[in-house]
């Protein structure tokens, strides 16, 4: 990466990211909101999304999610609308230093979650982009490799839907005392 893109690349972070965030290893029970980012055409989505639908309602647990879309805006191969707790950042709302359309995002960067649950690679810097600047208590997400952005990683060779049902078990034996 050039030193140009570097540069705009930290700029930008740091209108959004939090300097000195310590994580607060968040309990089911005291949670109450909960992002959740997740690739739109991944044929495991619906049946994540099922899941964590039933983890968070089970805790009571409001979740907001952001999903990540290949097509371009206006291309996609149905006419779906954002919804009040869903955003969507397509192809074309990524800009050439890969930083995705903060004004879309403006609302949910700005707004403070007890939880993150990333369920894509934190490889691809749209994705790092919003778990560096999401104000989250308790970060966790699946990943191939641990990358130090995450609170609690999950890795492993399992398919995306085994580390997700292992990551809320284990999201659900956490106690604070």
């Amino acid at each position: 990466m050039n030193p140009i893109s570097r540069h705009i690349r930290k700029r930008k972070e740091s209108l959004f990211a939090q300097p000195e965030r310590r994580a607060v290893f968040m309990t089911p029970e005291k949670a109450s909101q909960a992002l959740v980012v997740c690739d739109k055409h991944s044929p495991e989505t619906e049946e994540i999304l099922k899941r964590l639908r039933t983890w968070t309602s089970g805790y009571d647990i409001s979740m907001f999610t952001i999903f990540f879309s290949l097509d371009e805006k206006g291309r996609s191969s149905s006419n779906e609308t954002e919804s009040k707790d869903s955003v969507t950042i397509y192809k074309n709302d990524i800009n050439i230093f890969k930083i995705p359309d903060t004004v879309k995002l403006e609302n949910t960067l700005h707004k403070s979650f007890d939880l993150l649950i990333c369920l894509m690679p934190a490889s691809s810097y749209p994705v790092e982009f919003i778990v560096k600047c999401c104000t989250a208590s308790f970060k966790t997400g699946i990943s191939d490799k641990p990358d130090g952005l995450f609170d609690l990683v999950v890795a492993g060779d399992k398919g995306v839907i085994e580390k997700t049902e292992f990551l809320l078990k284990t999201l659900s034996k956490i106690k604070n005392d």
